[in-house]
This record gives C-alpha cells, sequence and structure tokens, in this order.
C-alpha cells in the first residue's frame, strides 16, 4: 500500500496525468476545425483511453486514501467531473468534456492559489457587493429625485436610475450618461464624480486589498503546513534513529550479559 502511495504521489506521474489534461484540450480544440475532420474517430478514440486512465488515476486514490478521499475537495471535483463525463448522454456530453480541462486548475499550483484566494475573499466580497447595491440604490433615488424632469430617459424611474447607475460604476460610456444630464444640470458633475469616487474607484481598490490579504493568509498557512511538514519529517528521523541506538544498545548489553554469565560458569 505504501508503494502505491508513493506511486500516486509521484511528482512523475502527477506530470503524466496533467499532460493528458493538456492533451485532452488539444484534442477538443482540434475536433472543432474542419481541418482535422478526418482525424475525428482518432482523436476521439484517444480521449476514451485517456478518459479510462483518468478513471484508473481515481481508483488507485481511492485505495490509497479510502475515506480520507472525500477530505480534499479537488479530489471531489476530479470524482464529480469524471462521473459526469461517464454517466453523461450524448446531448450533454460535449459540454462535461470540456469541463475536464478544469481538472488542470488543480494541477498547476498557481491555478489552485488563485483559486483558494477567490473562495477565501467570498465572505468580504459579497459585503462590497451588498455596499455597492446599496450605494447604486442611494444614487439612484438621488437621480430621480433631481434629474428626472430633464433627462427622463436616464432617470425616469427607479429601475431606469438604477440601470443607469450601474452603466456608471462600470466606467462604460459613463461620460454619455453625465454629459446630457450636466448640459441641463451643471451641479450634475458633482453627483458624478462622487459616484465613481465611492462606488468604483475605493471599492474596486478595497477589492484588490481583500484579494492580497487572502492570497497573503493562504500563503502563510501553506508554509506552516510545510513547515510542519517538515518538522514532522525530521522528528520522525529523530525518532527511528533513537529506536535504531536503542535497539543497538539492547543487543550490546545482551551480548555483554552474555559474556559475563559465561565467565561465571
Amino acid at each position: 500500500m505504501q508503494k502505491l502511495k508513493q506511486f500516486v504521489e509521484n511528482p512523475l506521474f502527477q506530470n503524466f496525468i496533467t499532460a493528458l489534461i493538456i492533451l485532452t484540450g488539444i484534442f477538443l480544440g482540434m475536433e472543432t476545425s474542419r481541418q482535422f475532420a478526418g482525424l475525428k474517430p482518432v482523436l476521439i478514440g484517444l480521449e476514451q483511453i485517456i478518459i479510462w486512465i483518468f478513471i484508473v488515476e481515481i481508483v488507485l486514490k481511492f485505495i490509497v486514501y479510502r475515506f480520507d478521499f472525500f477530505k480534499d475537495p479537488w479530489r471531489i471535483f476530479d470524482l464529480i467531473i469524471m462521473i459526469t463525463v461517464v454517466v453523461s448522454d450524448s446531448d450533454i456530453a460535449p459540454i462535461f468534456r470540456i469541463l475536464r480541462l478544469l481538472r488542470v486548475i488543480d494541477r498547476v499550483s498557481i491555478f489552485r492559489r488563485i483559486i483558494e484566494t477567490i473562495f477565501r475573499s467570498i465572505p468580504s466580497i459579497a459585503g462590497l457587493v451588498l455596499l455597492e447595491i446599496l450605494l447604486i440604490y442611494v444614487y439612484a433615488i438621488i437621480g430621480v429625485t433631481y434629474f428626472s424632469d430633464t433627462t427622463p430617459e436616464l432617470f425616469g424611474s427607479l429601475g431606469t436610475a438604477c440601470f443607469t447607475m450601474f452603466q456608471v460604476v462600470t466606467g462604460e460610456g459613463w461620460n454619455e450618461v453625465a454629459e446630457p444630464v450636466m448640459a441641463v444640470e451643471p451641479m450634475a458633475g458633482v453627483f458624478f464624480i462622487t459616484f465613481l469616487l465611492f462606488g468604483s474607484f475605493l471599492l474596486l481598490n478595497m477589492f484588490v486589498s481583500i484579494m492580497v490579504s487572502a492570497a497573503e493568509d493562504f500563503t502563510k498557512e501553506e508554509t506552516e503546513k510545510k513547515q510542519k511538514l517538515l518538522q514532522k519529517e525530521k522528528d520522525d528521523r529523530y525518532a527511528l534513529m533513537l529506536q535504531e541506538i536503542k535497539n543497538e544498545l539492547k543487543a550490546e548489553i545482551g551480548e555483554v550479559k552474555a559474556m559475563l554469565a559465561e565467565k561465571n560458569n
């Protein structure tokens, strides 16, 4: 079992699986090209072989980790994708075949770090999203109150105003929104500038700060895990050395006792 675990966790085996995932993506791309239409049966056959290799990989992990297999969300992610690929019918199978490419996320450390960072940031990002919605709602009410008569196409109703402010906060054509309003209401410039300042620039900086903080926390935890693992390996080596020394001392003491017994006899 230990040899099988070493085989599954061997970097060469992991790199081999990663190469197969990338190769699958290349095959899927070739299937969409008319230039390779004649090779489509061959490509599909090669994909089937790769799928069976993936299935063998997951079975080996089941054997090695047993119930610990489900403690790693990335293993569960791999399992779900492979199950959907195997059991899906012909209508939706292409979608899940494409999803197999997502398995590379677990294989490439930088991708995995990004996804982990995003998931860790979700609670804080959700707070920012709610704050953004509240800000849009407040400014939309202000816009309807002061600009609905002059520019009803932009602020004629609360729904229209909310959509207008959403367009402004994305920065897509916000000047086309601001110019007709400012042509009638010069002080509207303060309205749009403050909204962009709070709704775009400040919240964007806060978003970046949250992502950076989450990335630093994740890196710190990974470093601590590696340090603990290294320390455990050192402790295991020391324990093994002490056990060997203890066994040697016992053997020497046994020999000395035997020699003394022979002399006494």
